[in-house]
């Protein structure tokens, strides 16, 4: 079939022909074809690199408040492509208890290709995936004996989500490969005026289902060298990271946190560029959002999200000590300070910099 007028990701500037799109916009779309591109032939591929233990996690680009889901990008519509070239078992990853359930991997044996976690939570537990993707896997089938199956012949991963990402850590970002959807297709809603399918791209067809047989050979023609791209590729091929990066911060932090610090380091707060007892913070935060089970590094976590978020520098490592705090001492008791360094400017020390 052919290649939709635009890639789209990362903004609303729709234009069939590219013209509303700066150079570095155009540039972009190529870096996210380039990564789409990459990931199909990732997954495609049957050889488990230990080098290369990642899970493909595709992502909706488009930036929206904590909790808000958006679909109809073309996710659903990559996996059923994958489907077609590999065996798999999907998973619901909308299930609450999806990592409680002891017999979760009970459909997959040595056959199966890709394990698809589908439409997954935003409190998906990532850290559960961590064996399965860099050592054997235990299956445990119900009313019958537990296997395992070798690292190298345990299927790849593959989840998709309409929210941010709330595990960003060292350990869970070596284990990911992102693949970032934009909203070129949509559904017509507040945001948009109409609703736009593949279909409107390719002469009204539903793709798979339509097809004739030159279609079928244009899509296996294209697997193909997605999977020769990859093979090609001596290291990992990640899209832009700007809008997603964003996302994830949104979602790393919470609106409930977001909103109290939009408030509490306003520039008219006189906060910024100031030490604060990070005791004192904390409970106004808590005050605020009446979440009574945050925990300090729950809120130390967002409140980094935070700044990143807003251009902001958490606690410069000029006042921080050998365990990564800054403490000071107020009234004779030692105390752990939060600083919100506006970057460009001086960093103050001492007593004069303390914002009670």
């Amino acid at each position: 079939l052919p290649a939709p007028a635009k890639v789209y990701c990362g903004t609303n500037k729709f234009a069939i022909d590219g013209g509303l799109l700066t150079e570095e916009e155009v540039g972009e779309q190529k870096r996210h074809l380039l990564n789409r591109i990459f990931s199909i032939g990732y997954a495609l591929h049957r050889y488990k690199n230990p080098a290369r233990p990642w899970a493909v996690f595709a992502m909706d680009g488009k930036l929206s408040d904590e909790g808000e889901s958006h679909g109809g990008a073309g996710k659903g519509l990559i996996a059923k492509a994958i489907y077609k070239m590999l065996t798999k078992v999907q998973l619901d990853g909308r299930n609450p208890k999806l990592t409680e359930n002891p017999h979760v991997f009970e459909n997959v044996d040595l056959d199966v290709d890709l394990i698809h976690v589908e439409d997954s939570s935003e409190y998906l537990n990532f850290g559960f995936f961590f064996a399965p993707l860099t050592s054997a896997m235990t299956i445990n089938p119900k009313q019958k004996r537990s296997f395992e199956i070798g690292f190298e012949d345990s299927p790849k991963f593959w989840f998709d989500t309409n929210f941010g990402d709330r595990m960003t850590d060292p350990s869970s970002l070596r284990r990911k490969l992102y693949t970032v959807f934009g909203d070129y297709y949509h559904e017509n809603s507040g945001d948009y005026k109409e609703t736009r399918t593949p279909a409107d791209d390719f002469g009204g067809k539903t793709l798979f289902t339509d097809w004739e047989e030159v279609d079928w050979n244009r899509f296996y023609n294209f697997m193909a060298q997605c999977l020769s791209f990859y093979l090609r590729c001596e290291e990992k091929l990640t899209p832009p990271m700007g809008n997603l990066s964003r996302r994830n911060l949104m979602s790393e932090m919470g609106d409930h946190f977001r909103n109290w610090a939009d408030v509490y380091y306003a520039p008219e707060s006189d906060r910024l560029g100031k030490q604060i007892m990070k005791k004192e913070a904390m409970d106004d935060f808590i005050n605020f959002s009446k979440l009574k089970t945050f925990t300090a590094t729950r809120f130390m976590r967002s409140l980094k999200a935070w700044s990143a978020f807003n251009g902001y520098e958490l606690n410069p490592k000029e006042l921080r000590n050998s365990q990564g705090r800054i403490v000071r001492k107020v009234n004779g008791k030692s105390e752990e300070m939060v600083y919100m360094h506006v970057k460009g400017s001086a960093i103050v020390d001492g007593a004069d910099g303390l914002g009670f």
